[in-house]
Parts: C-alpha cells; sequence; structure tokens
C-alpha cells in the first residue's frame, strides 16, 4: 500500500473514528511527527510502518480508510508523489493529530473534574 494513502486514510480516521485511538499513541505519533524534517518517501514509509507495528489497535483502526476508497473519496485528491505531497499529508495528519490529543485531554480532565 502507498505510504501517501496511508497517511491520508489515517488522517481521516483521526477526524471521524477519534475516539478509537488512546491518547498516548496519539502523542507517541506527534513526537514522531514532530521529528520528521524532510524525509524521503523511503524514510518515511519505514518510520510509519515502524509505528504502525508497535502500535497496534491504531494500526487496525487506520487500516480500513487506508484501504478503502469510498472513505478517502471524502478526501481532497492526493497531490503527487512528490516530497512536497508528502509533507503537505504529514502537516495535515499532525495537525489533526494535534486538534484529537487536545479534545481527548479536555475529556480526560472533565471526567476527572466529575468525578
Amino acid at each position: 500500500m502507498e505510504i501517501l494513502t496511508i497517511i491520508q486514510g489515517f488522517t481521516q480516521a483521526l477526524k471521524t473514528d477519534y475516539e478509537k485511538f488512546k491518547i498516548e499513541d496519539l502523542q507517541d505519533l506527534d513526537q514522531v511527527l514532530a521529528a520528521l524534517d524532510t524525509p524521503t518517501e523511503d524514510e518515511l514509509n519505514e518510520l510509519i510502518k515502524t509505528w504502525l507495528k508497535k502500535h497496534k489497535q491504531v494500526r487496525d483502526a487506520v487500516l480500513p480508510f487506508a484501504q478503502t476508497t469510498q472513505e478517502l473519496k471524502k478526501s481532497p485528491k492526493l497531490p503527487p508523489n512528490s516530497e512536497a505531497g508528502i509533507l503537505e499529508n504529514l502537516f495535515e495528519l499532525r495537525q489533526t493529530n494535534q486538534k484529537v490529543i487536545k479534545a481527548k485531554t479536555n475529556q480526560q480532565d472533565q471526567d476527572k473534574s466529575q468525578q
């Protein structure tokens, strides 16, 4: 499966099924994404595959989005397979991930204050 498809599927999964993801996994992903400067496609492919192997629950939630074109049709068309396209998709993934982390953190704080 093409890395850009996985990244876009991951972004779509975060937007629509964020409750399936643990905040710890998302925080770990944020650290990985923050460490990326301008990776080559091969480097990125290896980093994402390694991360998904470590976080199997996330992988299982993301793969249906990456495998079905029905979900991806709701997203904008993938940019050409270039460094700029990779960076654009990584940026969107990181932004979405940070929004989900913030929402989950706020939810945890609310849950704690209600107890």
